[in-house]
């Protein structure tokens, strides 16, 4: 994420792009918003200068867009776009499922198990909270695959949080269940099973986007 400014002191730098990048992906900075760089540094208590190299990084990950004479803009990601973005990850997380399920240590069995139990036990889940445990999960499925070159596909794509900008595709009550027979594939070590899971899981939400474009 960092690699454009790695010969430079970045402790400024990235805390910026983090708080930025949650709140395009949370909405609070909307699609098609304009980002004025004054009152957004006044905001977060911080110089224009790492405010605009964090902007410069969200420019790369497509999550903003500067357009001359205009200023620096929110993208309104499209759904073929975020399409695609979960057609990268149908390949890349059944893969890291399967290899999570072989490579997997008790520490992140323990980790995967502690992200969903509180969403079991409350009545009305909230969007955002899920929203940030489902991020959580995918991201530490592919921690657990151990395969350096899997997640910086993932990094440099900036393939999963392309796919959460426009929220929740589907309702938690009906993937909970799946992150959760996933969960339990790769604790068991059931390498085919977690990958056949994972596959079946994010092609459900492959299925509802195809179906909103043929809506258009």
């Amino acid at each position: 994420m960092l690699a454009s400014f790695e010969k430079e002191d970045t402790s400024l730098i990235k805390p910026v792009y983090d708080k930025l990048k949650a709140m395009i992906l949370s909405g609070e900075l909307a699609p098609k918003e304009k980002i004025r760089q004054e009152k957004t540094a006044r905001k977060l208590g911080i110089s224009r200068t790492p405010l605009v190299k964090a902007l410069k990084l969200l420019e790369q990950e497509l999550l903003v867009e500067n357009l001359p004479r205009r200023g620096i803009y929110v993208r309104d990601i499209s759904l073929d776009e975020i399409l695609e973005a979960f057609e990268c990850r149908l390949a890349v997380e059944s893969t890291a499922a399967r290899m999570a399920a072989e490579r997997i240590s008790e520490k992140q069995v323990k980790e995967l198990k502690r992200i969903f139990p509180s969403f079991r036990k409350s009545r009305n889940i909230n969007n955002i909270k899920y929203q940030a445990a489902d991020e959580l999960f995918h991201k530490k499925v592919l921690e657990a695959s151990r395969n350096r070159y899997l997640s910086k596909m993932f990094i440099v794509g900036n393939i999963l949080s392309k796919t959460y900008q426009r929220g929740l595709i589907r309702e938690p009550r009906e993937t909970l269940p799946e992150h959760e027979q996933i969960i339990e594939a790769i604790s068991s070590r059931n390498p085919e099973l977690a990958e056949e899971l994972m596959k079946s899981h994010i092609q459900k939400t492959i299925e509802v986007i195809k179906g909103e474009i043929k809506k258009r």
